[in-house]
């Protein structure tokens, strides 16, 4: 199991896309086991597919965070078209 899940927006408050909310299910995470990610954004200006994502999913380990990797698209992934996924 995984817990203890928190995020936080690292830009500067200028990117077009803002993410406003993110919750994960359950908590603690589960593995292997289902998993429900809920997701909010705002958007500064109008855009059209395809919308390439770059996602960077960390884990702390003591003061040390490890960046996961991407396996079958979960992790740290970058998705060149985010519209397809969110369908």
């Amino acid at each position: 199991q995984v817990g203890g899940f928190s995020w936080e927006n690292c830009g500067d408050g200028k990117d077009p896309v803002v993410l406003q909310s993110l919750s994960v299910a359950p908590d603690p995470i589960s593995i292997p086991g289902s998993l429900r990610v809920s997701a909010a954004v705002s958007g500064k200006k109008t855009m059209a597919s395809p919308l390439k994502v770059s996602l960077v999913v960390e884990k702390a380990l003591g003061d040390l965070w490890v960046q996961l990797p991407c396996i079958d698209q979960l992790g740290s992934c970058t998705y060149n078209d985010v519209c397809t996924i969110i369908d």
